[in-house]
């Protein structure tokens, strides 16, 4: 490595890409200064990323180096954490996915101080990667022993397990049968070899998660009665199945945390729900099952869930958060949040039978406070919730998320079609009204650049709807498109409570710089233009306009990181096809 001058220079990007940080899943930034660190302390971090790798997984290790420690000061509980946050899985790359082995195992090869203190720190090898050989998870469930394990696994009914790859259901169950330290399950496959592999669980153990995920519709799954002896403790399940897995009523009792991604009929649902009489959070998504309004449950038998904190719905129509809503019997602080995945449609005539009912459970949470509106045609999404201007206080919480695949012109064109399919951006104005967020105090708009096409009566027609604004937020998209709209003949006066005003400079693609306190933005729009904007949004009124306090890098730093909302489209949503009203 050299002398200590030369190891307390940083290592140069060569050096970085001769470590293939990224490709074996060390590129986040909190890693390379984990990495950076141990190179100024000495280490040889080629080890460490896997650059310097020999037949059958492992890494090859210099003679010189062999048997030695760089770092022979460095206590063992420092080292546990390092060697467990460089364990720790990387969202952002699929790191065992090619390597059949844990991909932070060259920390074992660096040293044999270094093997010592990782053999020794059984919790770092008790996580099994779906991805895993047979091989390494037989090695990684020997070396965890005493401590619990997370098991993660793929199974397929038909593929047979070899040493050097995936484990098939033989080796599942081998593995699971007399297992008694399991933390936390993950099966994912065909519903033969996830059976299967549950018929062999008898050992009781201390599983605080179970979560299934079955790939075929083959009919409800029911989980057997003697799963883990009927003694886990299990607190969080999260189920996929079509239509969905039966659990026994022992399993059920002590959830806390249920997440259901099943096409599960209504009664069905609401009979699990009454055997879970601890439940705090409760998610359903991705559910397109039919419910029928006549299966709710009656006013005199709801479902008591005295302890529920949350209630997230995630579907492409309200029917399936009304429904849930009219058959929970729910403590007055309980957060109720529906997350509406939609594409083009027409209007909301398909779900003007559900509005209703939504209005009126956020008129019972005090009213929709604040609205968000962000993207445009194309993607975007549309929240309003109750409480403050900051949603982690609020009691109900609406928003719509949506992703069009039409083409652009055609978007366009339908801004003025009666009856034929459009973007939802071209109806937030109806659902304003219909959800009524005419008492919003806060409005927040962050544009894409596309929006500049539309006629100013798109604007004309939504912001007099939400005359309770008193704070607006506005992008530099936003401000741009909303000031030309304002300048037309015949553009009406909106927003008379307006009090304060945000616009925030243009967001620079390049990394953001600090902005020395009595300096302005290099681009943007000067305070003197959005004054005169806003003049004649509302005449005669004396507004402060901008951040009091805030330079212009919080600004922008607060608007584009804390009040833009991700633009996904989530598994489950589908082409609007027939109506959506109760029978």
């Amino acid at each position: 490595m050299g002398n200590r001058e030369e190891l307390n220079r940083p290592p140069p990007r060569s050096a970085w890409r001769a470590m293939g940080l990224s490709r074996w899943g060390w590129g986040s930034p909190p890693k390379q200064c984990v990495i950076r660190i141990l190179w100024c302390f000495g280490a040889d971090c080629r080890y460490l990323s896997g650059s310097e790798t020999s037949k059958g997984g492992s890494r090859a290790i210099p003679e010189s180096k062999a048997g030695q420690s760089d770092l022979p000061g460095l206590p063992v509980e420092l080292l546990q954490k390092i060697f467990t946050y460089c364990a720790e899985p990387n969202t952002s790359h699929s790191t065992n996915s090619a390597l059949g082995y844990p991909a932070w195992i060259g920390v074992t090869h660096v040293c044999s101080y270094w093997r010592a203190v990782a053999l020794n720190h059984h919790s770092l090898w008790a996580s099994i990667d779906p991805n895993l050989s047979t091989t390494w998870i037989k090695i990684l469930m020997e070396r965890s022993n005493p401590v619990p394990v997370d098991v993660d696994l793929r199974l397929d009914d038909a593929t047979p397990a070899t040493d050097c790859s995936r484990p098939g259901v033989d080796d599942a169950i081998a593995l699971l049968a007399d297992c008694a330290r399991l933390r936390s399950l993950k099966l994912v496959g065909h519903p033969g070899a996830i059976s299967a592999a549950l018929d062999s669980m008898r050992t009781p153990a201390p599983v605080d998660s179970l979560t299934l995920s079955i790939f075929s519709r083959s009919g409800p799954r029911v989980l057997p009665e003697g799963l883990f002896g009927g003694q886990a403790p299990i607190k969080r399940i999260n189920f996929a199945a079509d239509p969905c897995v039966v659990a026994p009523a022992w399993l059920l009792r002590g959830i806390t945390h249920f997440t259901s991604g099943e096409q599960i009929p209504l009664p069905a649902l609401l009979a699990a729900l009454r055997q879970m009489p601890a439940l705090i959070h409760f998610k359903l998504q991705h559910c397109r099952a039919h419910w029928d309004p006549a299966d709710a449950a009656p006013a005199t038998d709801l479902v008591p869930l005295p302890h529920l904190a949350t209630l997230v719905v995630r579907a492409d129509s309200p029917r399936y958060f009304v429904l849930l809503c009219r058959s929970l019997a729910l403590p007055s602080h309980a957060v109720r949040r529906h997350e509406l995945v939609t594409v083009a449609i027409s209007g909301w005539e398909r779900w003007a039978s559900w509005l209703p009912t939504i209005r009126r459970i956020a008129d019972e949470a005090g009213g929709l406070q604040t609205v968000h509106i962000t993207g445009g045609i194309r993607k975007g999404t549309f929240c309003a919730w109750s409480g403050g201007a900051d949603d982690t206080d609020a009691h109900f919480h609406f928003a719509m998320e949506w992703s069009c695949p039409l083409p652009f012109d055609i978007l366009r064109l339908s801004e003025a079609s009666e009856g034929q399919l459009a973007s939802p951006f071209f109806h937030l104005s109806t659902l304003c009204d219909a959800l009524g967020a005419d008492c919003a105090r806060k409005l927040v708009i962050a544009a894409d650049p596309e929006c500049a096409g539309l006629r100013e009566a798109y604007w004309w027609r939504l912001l007099p709807l939400l005359p309770g604004v008193t704070d607006l937020e506005l992008d530099a998209n936003a401000h741009s498109i909303l000031r030309t709209a304002w300048t037309q003949d015949g553009a009406p006066a909106v927003l008379p409570a307006l009090q304060n005003v945000l616009v925030a400079p243009p967001k620079r693609k390049t990394t953001r710089q600090a902005v020395m306190p009595g300096e302005g933005p290099a681009d943007g729009p000067s305070p003197t233009g959005r004054r005169g904007f806003i003049s004649r949004i509302v005449s005669s009124k004396a507004l402060k306009v901008g951040p009091p306090t805030q330079t212009p890098a919080e600004a922008v730093s607060g608007f584009f990181e804390s009040d833009i909302r991700p633009q996904t489209q989530g598994p489950g949503t589908t082409q609007q096809v027939g109506e959506d009203t109760p029978h």
